[in-house]
């Protein structure tokens, strides 16, 4: 008896949310059809059933994603993706969200590359010795906080995921600081004047980094791409 209770008070609960998440969602997105809002409320049940998911745990992910410039189809590969990673990292479809939105936006990445960010966070993340869903928070906080200027110093999103979780590991710190850390340095090697190659014109990050043999230019006196100048300061510092 006590089963078939708390069988039918989570079918009861299921049912509510789902409709209480589909009636945010057709609020939401004025131009959607009553078809398509019946097609997202199927095919968000049919998620749930597949993923092994608490059906508030898809409609949550799905009404993040709610808005005028989506579609039902997009709408669910997000809320997938949100889910999967939400269920791997312990952390909530918002924050879940947050970080693969963060991820993209940060480094220019196109949505149909959402798969592969979730699976490179989570890939990382099991491979450091360090909590599974520490590491996944641990590099998204990072990403948050230091993605764009990453990005647009030239480094890779694979290339900054890997040295925050190999830091990560080695140092125990939070992702905020990792990300802080890492930003303060990008922005000091990319601001290093173009053109400029005398002593007296170059940036303070530039001369620091020259005086230990480390030049951030190449032969042409142009910016080298900042991983190999990063490769070069980690071998003096082993030689050191």
């Amino acid at each position: 008896m006590n089963f078939l209770k708390n069988q039918t008070e989570n079918a009861v609960r299921s049912v509510t949310d789902l409709n209480k998440a589909m009636t945010l969602v057709d609020m939401t997105m004025s131009n959607m059809s009553g078809s398509s809002l019946y097609s997202l409320k199927q095919q968000s049940l049919s998620m749930a059933k597949d993923l092994s998911a608490a059906t508030k745990t898809v409609t949550d992910a799905v009404t993040i994603y709610a808005n005028e410039n989506e579609s039902v189809s997009s709408m669910l590969n997000k809320a997938q993706l949100t889910v999967l990673l939400s269920a791997a990292s312990g952390m909530s479809s918002s924050s879940s969200a947050d970080a693969i939105q963060g991820i993209l936006n940060q480094f220019n990445l196109s949505e149909n590359q959402a798969m592969h960010v979730a699976d490179t966070v989570e890939k990382l993340s099991s491979e450091i010795a360090l909590d599974f869903s520490k590491g996944c928070d641990t590099i998204s906080q990072s990403i948050a906080t230091s993605g764009s200027v990453v990005n647009e110093a030239g480094m890779s999103f694979e290339k900054y995921v890997a040295l925050v979780s190999t830091t990560a590991e080695k140092t125990r710190v939070s992702g905020s600081q990792i990300g802080n850390a890492f930003k303060t340095i990008f922005s000091r090697i990319s601001r290093s004047k173009d053109g400029l190659t005398t002593d007296a014109e170059m940036s303070d990050a530039e001369a620091a980094l020259k005086s230990v043999g480390v030049s951030v230019r190449g032969a042409d006196g142009d910016l080298r791409d900042i991983s190999d100048t990063l490769n070069d300061l980690n071998k003096v510092c082993i030689m050191q």
